[in-house]
């Protein structure tokens, strides 16, 4: 059974009021609905997820997704499916920006196939030449 995850990286302010620098990244896993397993699995995996965001929630802790989409929220008061919207925000985000990246990429290979014709065409025109140099030394 694949066990799905969303893993939200979470910025965990640690240093409370004084110290607002002191920050840490932590990974959450939130168990997406698996099919295929037993409720008492899935029970078990939902448990173990929300214990470490009520443990978050314990402490007060702001919560930051980092999935490439920087919303800034707290765990407190927030439940699971606003996290998961929060989640696939970001990876929807991602998605859009990897898609960018590789339609630029693309554009940068044509470039350079066009770059290459070029060249080619370039040569073939010198070998043209020299072919024309070669006959009229003939004739």
């Amino acid at each position: 059974v694949c066990h799905m995850y969303d893993v939200l990286r979470v910025c965990v302010d640690i240093g409370g009021i004084h110290n607002k620098e002191k920050k840490k990244m932590k990974e959450i896993k939130i168990g997406r609905s698996k099919r295929g397993t037993s409720r008492t699995e899935n029970g078990r995996e939902r448990g173990r997820e929300w214990g470490k965001l009520r443990r978050l929630r314990k402490r007060q802790m702001k919560v930051r997704a980092r999935d490439s989409l920087y919303v800034c929220m707290s765990v407190r008061g927030r439940d699971r499916k606003s996290l998961l919207n929060i989640c696939d925000k970001g990876r929807k985000e991602e998605m859009y920006i990897n898609m960018r990246e590789r339609e630029r990429e693309r554009e940068r290979e044509r470039e350079r196939e066009r770059e290459r014709e070029r060249e080619r065409e370039r040569e073939r025109e010198r070998e043209r030449e020299r072919e024309r140099e070669e006959w009229r030394h003939k004739c």
